[in-house]
């Protein structure tokens, strides 16, 4: 802060005495203190105020600088002692003013203000190494099981509870009702459909040139009208064949209407030396249209049955015999060799001769 600079001609400079240094300086000495005149002029007013008012701004300007250097002291004031201030007297007032001047009366000089030091704070920025990271173990999860492995354990328990149950309901069966039961004999239906004086059973093989050779055996060994059925031998049981079995064994040539139509086969001999084979299907027309179309090939198929190899190049033809249309194969000498006829609309007998086809007539049902 700069001080005032007063007017040498206007400040009257008096010597400081003991009693005056013991003053604190800058405060006001009431001793001195002159009271206005109350009946000044009203320029005197004013001049009063203007030089209040010098002298309260140059008295705040020596406490600011006093407090300034109670609180920092000048190195220089603390190697040279300093010498007495003089006092500073306003003409117009009659007040003393403490002030600090030079050491020269003559001579007034401006203290400079001491500049407040700033105080930077400097950021100091420490750079911080961070740690490496610590490897986090990695969790692992079970697959959510699918709706089908969820319920596959359930479906296996209760699977094991049915077979349980049903074992225990079996056991409990055969050991109460089965074990003890009488073996009741099953009884069959052979089919028969002339009325036969003999009846023999033959195995049922696994080739039709087996079978047939088989039943021509049979029949040698026959007296009058017999019947020869294939049987098979189910849970150690003999039964006789059924028709699928003895077509699925034939493999015959016939056409597949004739075969479809067929539900029953019987085999048999006529005196022991004549074979024979009827036929029930519950179609004429499949059966007589199928027979038609099957005299190209029969005798091959049924040669180990009727002996009939050979004679493949010649044809049938039409007979009535017995009141009965027939289907007749000759050789070149007008013998017979292999005729057919209907008994009814649903059944076909198959022979050697008319003579034997006659005979069968005579016993058909």
């Amino acid at each position: 802060m700069q001080n005032s600079v007063i007017d040498e001609a206007a400040v009257k400079t008096e010597p400081v005495t003991e009693d005056q240094t013991n003053t604190q300086v800058g405060y006001r000495d009431t001793s001195n203190f002159e009271v206005p005149n109350v009946m000044a002029t009203e320029a005197e007013q004013k001049a009063l105020v203007e030089h209040e008012a010098q002298r309260e701004q140059v008295i705040d300007g020596a406490l600011d600088v006093l407090f300034e250097d109670i609180q920092k002291p000048d190195p220089q004031e603390l190697e040279t002692p300093a010498t007495q201030e003089p006092r500073i007297t306003s003409p117009e007032s009659g007040f003393e003013v403490s002030q600090y001047v030079a050491s020269t009366p003559e001579e007034i000089v401006e203290e400079p203000i001491p500049q407040q030091q700033e105080v930077v704070e400097q950021s100091v920025i420490t750079e911080i190494t961070p740690e490496p990271a610590r490897p986090v173990p990695q969790q692992r999860y079970k697959a959510t099981p699918s709706v089908g492995q969820r319920l596959l354990p359930t479906a296996i328990l209760i699977g094991v509870i049915l077979c349980a149950s049903v074992s225990g309901v079996y056991a409990s069966y055969y050991f109460f009702v089965l074990k003890d039961a009488p073996v009741v004999a099953r009884v069959f239906s052979i089919p028969t459909f002339v009325e036969a004086q003999e009846t023999k059973t033959i195995a049922l093989p696994k080739s039709g040139p087996t079978l047939l050779t088989n039943i021509r055996t049979a029949v040698t060994t026959t007296q009058g009208v017999s019947h020869i059925y294939p049987t098979v031998t189910n849970n150690g049981q003999e039964e006789p064949a059924q028709t699928q079995e003895i077509t699925d064994v034939l493999r015959t040539t016939a056409p597949a209407p004739l075969l479809r139509t067929v539900d029953q086969y019987m085999f048999g001999g006529i005196d022991g030396s004549a074979p024979y084979i009827v036929l029930h299907g519950n179609s004429f027309d499949a059966l007589f249209a199928g027979m038609l179309q099957w005299e190209a090939t029969i005798t091959n198929d049924l040669a180990p049955l009727f002996n009939t190899a050979g004679f493949s190049e010649y044809s049938f033809k039409d007979i009535i015999s017995s009141n009965k249309n027939m289907r007749v194969l000759s050789d070149g000498g007008g013998e017979d060799i292999l005729i057919y006829t209907f008994t009814d609309q649903n059944t076909l007998m198959i022979t050697t001769d008319r003579a034997k086809m006659d005979q069968l007539l005579q016993v058909a049902k």
